[in-house]
């Protein structure tokens, strides 16, 4: 697809992975919904200052969040 397409392309860029997020977001079922939530959380991981607590914090939720995602 496009979008993963422009994600492999540029990893680090926000834009598509949040696109990518919030097509996950129209897509049925808990699954695509607990995919977008791990796609957002790792842009805002990404963003955060290192070192900082909420790169802590959001570490341990996308460990959480990707149980049962592989």
């Amino acid at each position: 697809t496009v979008l993963l397409d422009a994600i492999l392309a540029d990893p680090s860029a926000d834009t598509p992975r949040l696109a990518y997020a919030d097509w996950l977001d129209d897509q049925p079922g808990p699954l695509a919904a607990r995919m977008a939530a791990f796609v957002r959380l790792e842009a805002r991981v990404a963003a955060a200052p290192e070192p900082s607590i909420d790169q802590v914090r959001f570490t341990g939720r996308l460990q959480l969040l990707s149980l049962g995602l592989d």
